[in-house]
C-alpha cells in the first residue's frame, strides 16, 4: 500500500474502541452529528503487545490536552511505521458527567467505516494494524456483550467489503461465529449469525473444504442447539452457492445431516432436513436421482427402509458410481442387510451392480469396505440358500473393486488431493505446492518506480476521497517521501503466509474438483489462467507491489496497476512453469524417438467402464502421419477407448476446434437406410456437427474414390452390404478432412480385395492423417501399423515397428499373430442322433435350383443355386462384396424364401445360425446379464428368436386364410385348431390335429406331413418339429438354471464375472459375439453357420473357435474375409460370383473340382 493512502493508527484504534462502547447512538440525528477530536483521547494498543480486551463499559470524557495530541493538526503515521505510546484513559468519576457535545461513532457506523477502510485501502491494512487482534480479543470478551457484538458486527462488514482476500483471515474465525450463535445475548446471537452468513457467501468452491471440518465439530448432538441450527443455515447456503465443492464432500456430509434430520429440538430438524434435500440432491447420479429423497426418509423412518430398497432395486445402474453417489446410498444400504430375507436379497443386488461400475478407486477403498463386513454376515447367517449365494456373490465383487483400488493405491495411481496432475505425473503435497507458489510470488513483492513517461499525477486526489470515507475529521497529510524502490514484504511474514498457504490450499482443492468434473481419480494440472483466476487474483493481488513509496512526483495509479496486472500474470506463468517441472511424469516415455514428428495429441487420463478399471494414469501421444495399432485381450477396453475419445471424455484429448477426430462406424441409422448414398452423406447428422457441409461434387468424387459408380451411388445405403457400407463411412469420415481416424475393426465384412484396397489407401492416400486401429486381422496391421500400441498393466506402452516387430520384442503376444499360439478354448455342445442318418455324407440341409430377387432389384441376386450341407461339412463361402453371401444364408437357414427352388430339410435337424449382425439381436436386452438373456430366450424350451423367422411365424394374413380352411373329416366340415402331436411313419411322420370346436380328444385326426405341406401349413409342421426337438435334444437334459448357465458360457470363454455378473452392456464386441455364439448353441445344433464369425474376436478367440469347430462333431458353414481363419478349417469352398454359385471340394493344395 503506497503512503499516499496511508491510515492513521490512532483513528483506526478510536473506531476499534467506539465498538466496545455502551453508549448506542443508531438515529439519523445523532449519525448526521460529528465528533470533535478535541475532546477523544484514542486508544492504542503497543505494536505486537498483547491485546487486552476491553473488558466493560469504557465512557471517554474531555480531558486536559496534553502534548502528545494535537487537535488542530494530527499526524497520519506511514503504515510502517511504530504506533504511539497509548495515552491512559483517564476515569470518570460518579460526579462527573460526559460532555453533552461528545459522540463516538455507533458500533454499526464504527464496523462499517472498518469495512469501508479495507474496501478502498486493501487487505493489507490487516498487516499494519492491529485491526484482528484487537476483534479477537472484543469477541472473546465474556464480560462485555456490546464488545462481542461490536466484533461480529465488524466481522460480518470486513467479509462483506474486503472480497476475496479476506477469506485467508476470516476462515479461521468460523468456529467463533458458531460458537456465539448460543451465546446469552439476543443481540450477540443476530451479530453472529450476520458474521457467519457474510462469510459463507464470500467462500468459492475450493476454499469450502477449510470450513468444513469446523461445521461438522458444530453439529455433533452434544453442541448448543442455536449452534447447529446456525451449521445446518451455513451448509443449505453452501449447496446453492458452492454446489461442486458441496458435491465433492457429501462422503462427510451425509453423517452430518442423518443426525439433524433426528435430532431432539424441532429447529434444528427443520434446517437439518433442508440442509440434506440440498446436498442429497447434488449426488450427480442419474440412476438414482428419483430415489434419492426416499434415502432421506428411511433415516427419519426407519420402517420405510424396505420400500426404499425396493425402490432402489427397479434401478438400473448404467453411470459410473462416485464419492458421492456412494455417500447417500451406502447408509440405506447397510440398513437393508438388517431386515427381512427378500429385503436382504434385493439389497445384495444392488450392492454388486453398483459397486461394479465404481470408477474411482479412492471411492472404492473408502465405501465399499463399510459394506463387507455386513456382506460376509449376511452370507453365512442368513437362512435361505439362494440368499445367501447371492449375498456371497455381492461380497466376492464388492472385494475384487477393493481389492483392486487398494492394489492401485499401492502402486501411487489413487490420490484425494494433493494438488498433484493426473495422468502419471508426480502428486505434490500441499507443503509443496506452498514452496512453489512462495518462489512464483517473490519477485513480485518488490515494488518498482513508475517514471513521468507512465502517468500523470493523481495519487493525493485518491487519498482524500478515501479518507473522507471515515466519520472521523480528515487530518492535513505528510508530504510524500521520495520513492525507494525496495521490497517490504517477506514470503516469511506471518501476514504473507497466510494468504499463500490459503491459495495453495485452494489450487490443491481446485485441482481435486476439476478431475472430479471429467471423472478423473487424480488432480489434474491447472492451467495459466485457472491458477490466476483461482488464486493468484482473489488470494495474493494484495501482496504484489503492497508496500514502501511507489510514486514519484509525476507517476499515476493506472500505470501501477498496469504493472500489477503483468506481475500477477507472471505470477501465474511462473508458478505453473514450477508445478509441471516438479510433477513431470513418473512412466517411462516409450514414445521419445519421434524424428521431430509433433504431437497431435499428447495427453494422460485414466479409464473405466463396467466397474472395470481399464487404463490408470495412462499416457496417449499421437503424431502426424503415424499409423498405430491398438493391440490387447478382449474386454481390456479398445473400443471403449476409442468411443470414450469420439464422445471427448477423454481428459486432455485436443478438442474438435483444434484437431479433427472422426470416429469410422459402418451401421446406418434405419431412419436414413432407404436414401440414396449421395444424399445419405448429406444428411448424416455427424458430417453436419463436425464438418462443413460438402458440396455435391465433394461427395461424388470422393465416392468414386473408394470404387462407387453411379449405380452404387444411388443404391438405398441399407441395401448395401457389410463391405460397401464400411466403403461409405470411410468416405464419410474423408469428407471431414479428420487429422486423426479412429477405426474399430475396419476389416470387418470387406473381402480380400478390399481389404488391400484399405490398406493402400491408408498407407497412400492419406500418409498424412494419423490412424488408431482396432483390427483383429493381424495381416492388415503387419501392412499398414508404423506403431504398436499395447495395452500393459492398465497403461499404453509403444513399439515401433508392425505387428511382427512388436512379436519379436513381446513374444508372449504371440497369440496376435497365430493362430496356434493362441491358448484359450472353446468347448461346442455334441450334436444328437439324428433319424435315418449313418453318414456325415448325408445332405442334411440344401438348396436345389433356387433364384431369389429383391423387391424392386433390376435383377435376381441369385441364380439358379444348388448347394447341400453335411454333418462332416466345413464350408467356406467366398465371393467380393456385394455377390450375395449373406443372402444365400439366410435362405439356407429359412430367414427368407426363395422365389423359385426349394429349401430340403431334414425334419430331425437343429441350425444354429449368427448373421454378422447378430450384435443388434442383443439391443433389447442390453440390462440383463449374459445369463438371464440365455434363460429367458429358452425359457419355454424353444429358441424365441428361432420362432421369430419367417419359416416359423404367421403373418395375420397367413392366420386368417389358414384358420378358414374346411377339411372333410367323417362327413363333417371341420377348421383346424392347432397341432398337438407327432409320431413316426416310415421315412415321415404323422401329425394329431386337433379341431375347432371339439376339445374331446376322440375327434382328433392323424394327418401325414406332405398333406400338411401341400395344404399350407407347413410353419405349423415346423413349429411342432422344432417343439419335440427341444424336448428330445441334449439342452433338455441340462437345466436351465444360473449355475448350469454360467458353467455353459465358461465353455465359450464368458467368465462368471462376465456370464453371471455383469449386464450385457458392459461387454465388448468379442464377448458378445461369445454370447450370441453360446445362445445359438444352447440347443445341441447339428449344422453351425457362422457369417463373419471372426469379426470383434481376438486372436485368442479365433484360435479358440477355430479350435472347437475342427472337434466339431456337426456340419459348419462360413462366411469369412479372414484367410488364415478359413483356410486353416475349410474342406469345401462355395464360390458365389455374380449371382452364379460353384462348389469347390478343397484339396491340400487349396484345389478342387467342381460339383
Amino acid at each position: 500500500m503506497s503512503s499516499s493512502n496511508a491510515v492513521d493508527v490512532e483513528k483506526v484504534t478510536m473506531l476499534l474502541d467506539a465498538l466496545a462502547m455502551a453508549t448506542r447512538t443508531d438515529s439519523a440525528a445523532s449519525r448526521a452529528r460529528q465528533i470533535d477530536t478535541s475532546d477523544l483521547v484514542p486508544l492504542v494498543p503497543l505494536k505486537k503487545q498483547p491485546v487486552v480486551a476491553t473488558g466493560g463499559i469504557k465512557l471517554l470524557v474531555k480531558p486536559k490536552l496534553g502534548a502528545n495530541f494535537n487537535a488542530s493538526a494530527p499526524t497520519f503515521k506511514p503504515l510502517d511505521s511504530t504506533p504511539p505510546t497509548p495515552t491512559p484513559v483517564p476515569t470518570p468519576s460518579p460526579s462527573e458527567e460526559p460532555a453533552s457535545d461528545v459522540r463516538f461513532p455507533s458500533r454499526r457506523e464504527a464496523s462499517e467505516s472498518i469495512g469501508n477502510l479495507i474496501r478502498d485501502h486493501g487487505v493489507i491494512v490487516l498487516k499494519s494494524l492491529p485491526i484482528l487482534e484487537r476483534l479477537a480479543a472484543m469477541a472473546d470478551d465474556s464480560g462485555n456483550a456490546d464488545a462481542r457484538e461490536g466484533a461480529l458486527m465488524t466481522y460480518a462488514a470486513l467479509c462483506h467489503q474486503g472480497g476475496a482476500a479476506i477469506e485467508p483471515f476470516m476462515v479461521p474465525q468460523m468456529p467463533l461465529f458458531l460458537e456465539r450463535l448460543s451465546d446469552k445475548t439476543p443481540n450477540v446471537r443476530t451479530a453472529a449469525e450476520s458474521a457467519a452468513m457474510a462469510l459463507a457467501r464470500l467462500l468459492s468452491d475450493p476454499s469450502v473444504s477449510r470450513i468444513m471440518p469446523c461445521l461438522l465439530s458444530a453439529a455433533i448432538p452434544s453442541r448448543r442447539w442455536q449452534t447447529k441450527e446456525g451449521a445446518y443455515k451455513i451448509l443449505t447456503l453452501l449447496t446453492e452457492t458452492c454446489p461442486d465443492a458441496i458435491r465433492d464432500l457429501l462422503p462427510e456430509i451425509v453423517p452430518m445431516v442423518s443426525d439433524g434430520i433426528v435430532d431432539a429440538r424441532e429447529e434444528v430438524k427443520k434446517v437439518a432436513w433442508e440442509a440434506a434435500e440440498n446436498s442429497f440432491s447434488l449426488a450427480g447420479n442419474r440412476d438414482i436421482a428419483a430415489c434419492t429423497s426416499s434415502f432421506l426418509t428411511c433415516i427419519q423412518k426407519p420402517k420405510e427402509v424396505p420400500d426404499s430398497i425396493i425402490k432402489l432395486s427397479a434401478t438400473t445402474f448404467v453411470q459410473s458410481v462416485e464419492a458421492p453417489a456412494l455417500a447417500v446410498m451406502v447408509p440405506l444400504l447397510i440398513k437393508g442387510l438388517r431386515e427381512e430375507t427378500v429385503i436382504k436379497r434385493k439389497t445384495a443386488v444392488i450392492i454388486a451392480n453398483m459397486s461394479k461400475l465404481v470408477t474411482n478407486p479412492a471411492d472404492a477403498c473408502l465405501f465399499l469396505p463399510k459394506l463387507l463386513p455386513r456382506l460376509e454376515q449376511a452370507a453365512k447367517e442368513t437362512p435361505d440358500p439362494e440368499c445367501r449365494g447371492v449375498c456371497a456373490m455381492a461380497m466376492a465383487t464388492v472385494k475384487r473393486v477393493a481389492d483392486e483400488g487398494a492394489t492401485l493405491a499401492e502402486e501411487g495411481g489413487v490420490e484425494r488431493g494433493g494438488g498433484g496432475g493426473g495422468g502419471g505425473r508426480k502428486v505434490l503435497s500441499e507443503s509443496e505446492v506452498i514452496g512453489l507458489l512462495s518462489r512464483a510470488v517473490t519477485p513480485a513483492l518488490e515494488v518498482p518506480v513508475l517514471d513521468e513517461a507512465e502517468g500523470g499525477e493523481g495519487g493525493g486526489e485518491e487519498k482524500q476521497e478515501v479518507e473522507s470515507n471515515l466519520p472521523i475529521p480528515t487530518p492535513t497529510p505528510t508530504p510524500t517521501p521520495t520513492p525507494t524502490p525496495k521490497t517490504t514484504l517477506s514470503v516469511t511474514d506471518p501476514f504473507v503466509k497466510t494468504s499463500l498457504e490459503f491459495a495453495a490450499a485452494v489450487l490443491v482443492k481446485a485441482a481435486a474438483l476439476s478431475a472430479r468434473q471429467i471423472g478423473g481419480a487424480a488432480p489434474v494440472s491447472l492451467t495459466v489462467e485457472e491458477v490466476l483466476e483461482k488464486a493468484v487474483k482473489p488470494y495474493l493481488a494484495h501482496l504484489v507491489f503492497s508496500g514502501g513509496q511507489i510514486f514519484s512526483s509525476s507517476s499515476s495509479a493506472l500505470g501501477l496497476q498496469q504493472k500489477k496486472t503483468e506481475a500477477l500474470k507472471q505470477v501465474a506463468q511462473t508458478y505453473t512453469d514450477l508445478y509441471l517441472a516438479a510433477t513431470k511424469p513418473l512412466q517411462v516415455d516409450d514414445d521419445e524417438d519421434d524424428n521431430g514428428i509433433p504431437p497431435l495429441c499428447d495427453c494422460e487420463f485414466s479409464l473405466a467402464y463396467g466397474g472395470k478399471i481399464l487404463l490408470n494414469n495412462a499416457r496417449l501421444r499421437l503424431r502426424r502421419g503415424r499409423r498405430y495399432g491398438l493391440c490387447g485381450h478382449n474386454g481390456v477396453g479398445k473400443s471403449t477407448l476409442m468411443r470414450a475419445i469420439n464422445a471427448e471424455k477423454v481428459d486432455g484429448f485436443p478438442p474438435a476446434s483444434q484437431v479433427c477426430t472422426v470416429y469410422l462406424e459402418s451401421d446406418v441409422d434405419p431412419a436414413l437406410a432407404e436414401l440414396p448414398c449421395v444424399e445419405f452423406v448429406f444428411q448424416d447428422p455427424t458430417l453436419k456437427t463436425k464438418a462443413v457441409a460438402p458440396t455435391e461434387e465433394e461427395v461424388v468424387r470422393t465416392l468414386e474414390l473408394v470404387g462407387f459408380d453411379a449405380e452404387k451411388r444411388q443404391m438405398a445405403c441399407g441395401r448395401l452390404s457389410g463391405g460397401w457400407r464400411m466403403k461409405l463411412a470411410l468416405a464419410r469420415a474423408m469428407l471431414m478432412k479428420p487429422d486423426i481416424l479412429l477405426l474399430d475393426e475396419p476389416t470387418n465384412h470387406l473381402d480380400v480385395t478390399n481389404v488391400a484396397w484399405l490398406e493402400n489407401y491408408l498407407s497412400k492416400e492419406i500418409p498424412h492423417v494419423t490412424c488408431l486401429i482396432v483390427s483383429h486381422d493381424s495381416s492388415f496391421l503387419d501392412t499398414v501399423c508404423t506403431d504398436i500400441m499395447h495395452y500393459e498393466q492398465r497403461k499404453l506402452r509403444y513399439y515401433h515397428g508392425n505387428l511382427s516387430e512388436f512379436v519379436k520384442v513381446k513374444p508372449e503376444a504371440k497369440s496376435y499373430y497365430t493362430l496356434q499360439a493362441a491358448t484359450l478354448r472353446f468347448n461346442f455342445p455334441k450334436p444328437t442322433f439324428l433319424d435315418g442318418v449313418t453318414s456325415q455324407e448325408k445332405p442334411l440341409l440344401s438348396l436345389k435350383k433356387v433364384t431369389f430377387a429383391y423387391p424392386g432389384a433390376p435383377k435376381p441376386q441369385l441364380v439358379d443355386v444348388t448347394c447341400a450341407c453335411r454333418l462332416g461339412s466345413r464350408v467356406s463361402v467366398l465371393g467380393p462384396n456385394g455377390a450375395g453371401k449373406s443372402t444365400l444364408i439366410k435362405l439356407l437357414t429359412g430367414e427368407m424364401k426363395p422365389d423359385k427352388g426349394s429349401l430340403v430339410k431334414h425334419p430331425h435337424v437343429r441350425v444354429a445360425y449368427v448373421s454378422q449382425h447378430a450384435l443388434h439381436h442383443l439391443e433389447d436386452h442390453l440390462d440383463k446379464t449374459p445369463n438371464q438373456y440365455l434363460r429367458k430366450r429358452y425359457a419355454s424350451g424353444e429358441d424365441k428368436e428361432e420362432n421369430e423367422k419367417v419359416t416359423r411365424k404367421l403373418s395375420d394374413e397367413e392366420q386368417r386364410a389358414l384358420m378358414n380352411q374346411v377339411w372333410m373329416i367323417d362327413g363333417q366340415k371341420r377348421i383346424l385348431n392347432k397341432l398337438v402331436n407327432r409320431r413316426k411313419k416310415k421315412k415321415s411322420f404323422d401329425y394329431e390335429v386337433s379341431w375347432q370346436g371339439l376339445s374331446s380328444i376322440e375327434f382328433n385326426r392323424w394327418i401325414t406331413r406332405d398333406e400338411l405341406i401341400e395344404r399350407g401349413f407347413e410353419k405349423l409342421v415346423n413349429e411342432m418339429d422344432g417343439k419335440i426337438l427341444a424336448e428330445k435334444g441334449e439342452s433338455a437334459a441340462r437345466p436351465l438354471t444360473i449355475v448350469s448357465v454360467e458353467q455353459y458360457l465358461q465353455d465359450f470363454g464368458l467368465e462368471p464375472e462376465f456370464g453371471t455378473h455383469s449386464a450385457i452392456r458392459g461387454l465388448s464386441g468379442g464377448q458378445k459375439v461369445k454370447l450370441v455364439l453360446a445362445a445359438a448353441m444352447w440347443h445341441c445344433p447339428h449344422l453351425l453357420i457362422l457369417d463373419e464369425p471372426t469379426n470383434y474376436l481376438d486372436r485368442d478367440s479365433l484360435g479358440a473357435l477355430a479350435t472347437a469347430i475342427k472337434e466339431f462333431e456337426g456340419g459348419v458353414v462360413m462366411i469369412s474375409h479372414h484367410n488364415e481363419f478359413v483356410g486353416a478349417l475349410s474342406n469345401e469352398i462355395w464360390d458365389l460370383k455374380e449371382g452364379k454359385l460353384t462348389c469347390h471340394a478343397k484339396t491340400k493344395e487349396g484345389e478342387g473340382d467342381a460339383k
